[in-house]
């Protein structure tokens, strides 16, 4: 019996190794493979950017293509027409003489947006206020352009001699508004602190007019 237990000893500290060793294995198995799954993910989440962006890309060249077919990617300066719908406060559809409707995105005036989403996140973080201010300021914009604008007759300007309102990559022709009294729209939207003078990110031929009017 005394013999027998020395004997048990060794097995017991063999099989103890042994389990330490198979432990030891599973651990940097599982180590191993949530490695692998997070240098998945990252790379795949790398794949997903750059195919977004890919996709993006193509968008606004397909946009910039099927403008150039149109072959009509400039109006009349000061042409008149009817607004049929305000899209929102820097943003209309328009009847023109002699053409279907047009979309129209007023020049050198932006205004808040008034649905969630990327850009009206990154106006609030650039202003300091939350978004749900933004989409409010938003709202009171497409109200105020909806009464100035909304069934009555204006006309379309480039501010610039020597050409009309053209075409922007998605379509929408790019023009300053002038009321059917005179006033000049984007103007009135800044003054009354309904929009922002846009210079900062696109010049145009009034940024010094808007920005005055913006102080």
């Amino acid at each position: 019996m005394e013999q027998l237990i020395p004997h048990l000893g060794v097995v017991a500290s063999k099989y103890l190794v042994a389990f330490v060793l198979l432990g030891g294995i599973a651990l940097v198995g599982l180590l191993a493979r949530w490695l692998g799954a997070r240098a998945w993910r990252a790379s795949y989440a790398d794949l997903e950017t750059t195919t977004l962006e890919r996709s993006r890309g193509k968008q606004k060249k397909k946009a910039r293509t099927k403008t150039r077919r149109r072959g009509a990617g400039e109006l009349p300066d000061g042409i008149k027409g009817r607004v049929t719908r305000v899209i929102d406060g820097d943003t209309f559809d328009i009847d023109l003489p002699g053409r279907d409707s047009v979309r129209v995105r007023v020049l050198g005036l932006d205004t808040p947006e008034k649905r969630r989403g990327e850009k009206v996140t990154k106006d609030a973080r650039r202003a300091g206020t939350s978004v749900t201010a933004q989409i409010a300021l938003g709202e009171d914009a497409s109200t105020r352009a909806r009464k100035l604008l909304e069934g009555k007759k204006v006309s379309l300007e480039s501010g610039r001699d020597d050409r009309g309102p053209r075409l922007d990559v998605y379509g929408r022709f790019l023009a300053y508004v002038r009321l059917s009294d005179g006033r000049d729209f984007g103007f009135v939207m800044i003054k009354e602190g309904r929009g922002e003078c846009f210079g900062w990110k696109y010049p145009h031929p009034r940024m010094q007019k808007y920005q005055r009017a913006q102080r």
